[in-house]
């Protein structure tokens, strides 16, 4: 990991008379005006990362900044310029997130924990899709928007069975306090489609973090977990048609790319 920081330094931070330089600018000459301690960021990697994402992607999917990476109001706000939405973890991210100016349909809300107030909060203001971490949040969603009379729009959030190598900490292959276990998701799909104040709009699943190798992430789309989910999914809306229980005919599966027409 030390070999790794010191290459992304050298590649974006080079030194200038062994000085290090941010944007072309002496951390020196920062210090001097700004004074000690001080954070700074260039405007430049921000973008370069940014467009390469978007060139990597196909239009329709939708590019989510995650405030808990970093939570700075000038950081968010410049991903709001590049047409970003945000991802919140908290009712304190959703009020930074709001005071960045991002609308509430363009924030997302996911991560276990969240408290009945945090979840009345976000859906009073119409809070653009919540990702659901169990069968008790769900059936929590449900009872705040009934009370609201909203509709919310939700992901369910699934913990596969298989656990992906190469990660700095990795959340499938076994129990997880993030999601629902795979092998529960035909059971809580079922109860999800018979809710009906809530609009399943998508899967997401998180194998781990820090995975630089896009061939690991790109193989769950090969995995018997896509097949199985695929299998789920037109199971529980066909039970949900039979009983004129609400249900959708497309599934997003949401931060690996992949995209379920069913």
């Amino acid at each position: 990991m030390a070999d790794l920081a010191a290459s992304i330094t050298a590649k974006y931070f080079p030194l200038s008379r062994e000085i290090l330089a941010v944007g072309g600018v002496l951390v020196t000459h920062l210090a001097e005006k700004y004074g000690t301690p001080f954070f700074v960021y260039d405007a430049g990697v921000l973008d370069e990362k940014y467009n390469a994402l978007r060139a990597a992607l196909p239009e329709r999917f939708s590019i989510y900044y995650s405030i808990k990476a970093n939570p700075c109001s000038a950081i968010l706000k410049h991903f709001l310029n590049l047409g970003c939405g945000l991802e919140i973890a908290s009712a304190g991210e959703f009020h930074r997130a709001l005071g960045a100016g991002c609308s509430p349909e363009c924030i997302l809300f996911a991560g276990p924990g969240k408290s009945e107030a945090e979840l009345e909060l976000v859906l009073s203001h119409g809070i653009g899709e919540i990702h659901v971490e169990s069968q008790l949040e769900a059936k929590r969603i449900a009872t705040i928007s009934r009370r609201l009379n909203r509709r919310a729009h939700v992901a369910l959030r699934i913990n596969p069975a298989g656990e992906a190598e190469g990660g700095a900490m990795r959340m499938g292959g076994r129990p997880a306090p993030f999601g629902i276990d795979e092998e529960l998701l035909d059971e809580v799909l079922d109860a999800i489609l018979a809710m009906p104040e809530l609009d399943l709009c998508g899967i997401h699943v998180f194998t781990g973090t820090q995975i630089l190798d896009a061939g690991i992430l790109l193989g769950l789309a090969d995995t018997r977990f896509r097949r199985r989910t695929r299998h789920s999914l037109l199971c529980s809306r066909a039970r949900a048609q039979s009983q004129d229980a609400p249900g959708r005919s497309e599934f997003a599966l949401l931060r690996s790319g992949l995209r379920f027409e069913v």
